[in-house]
C-alpha cells in the first residue's frame, strides 16, 4: 500500500500570516478499503474529498469520527488534504493512512518561512 504524493512542502512568508488554505490531491495505491486517515495535528489540516457538481469542483470535508480518524472507501480512492496556513509552522506533520489490516504508510507535510536574505550594502 502507498499514498502518492508522500511528502508535501509548504513554503510561506510568515507562519503567522494571513490564514488561506491550500489543498493537496492525495491517491491511496493498494491496501484494503475501508481506510482511515488521521491528521497529527487536525487544527492545521482537514481531510476531504473532491465532488463533480454542475462541472465544477468543489472541496468537501469529511467528518472526523469520535476516535480523530476520518474514513474512506472504494478501491485506490483519493482525499484531499487541505492545510491551513498561517496557523503556524511544522516540520514534520504526518498524515497517516491506515487500511482494513492496519497496514499504515503516512504522507510527511512540513511548512516552512521562506529565507530572507539581509540586502547587500
Amino acid at each position: 500500500m502507498s499514498v502518492l504524493p508522500t511528502e508535501q512542502s509548504i513554503t510561506v512568508g510568515s507562519c503567522a500570516g494571513r490564514l488561506r488554505t491550500v489543498d493537496v490531491v492525495h491517491t491511496i495505491n493498494g491496501g484494503q478499503p475501508p481506510f482511515r486517515i488521521q491528521p497529527s495535528l487536525p487544527q492545521l489540516f482537514e481531510i476531504g474529498t473532491i465532488q463533480v457538481v454542475n462541472n465544477t469542483r468543489q472541496y468537501v470535508p469529511l467528518p472526523l469520527r469520535g476516535d480523530g480518524f476520518v474514513e474512506l472507501r472504494g478501491k485506490d480512492p483519493q482525499f484531499v488534504v487541505r492545510t491551513l496556513l498561517g496557523a503556524g509552522c511544522v516540520d514534520p506533520a504526518t498524515i497517516t493512512v491506515l487500511d482494513a489490516f492496519s497496514n499504515a504508510v503516512s504522507v510527511e507535510y512540513v511548512i516552512e518561512e521562506e529565507e530572507t536574505t539581509a540586502p547587500t550594502q
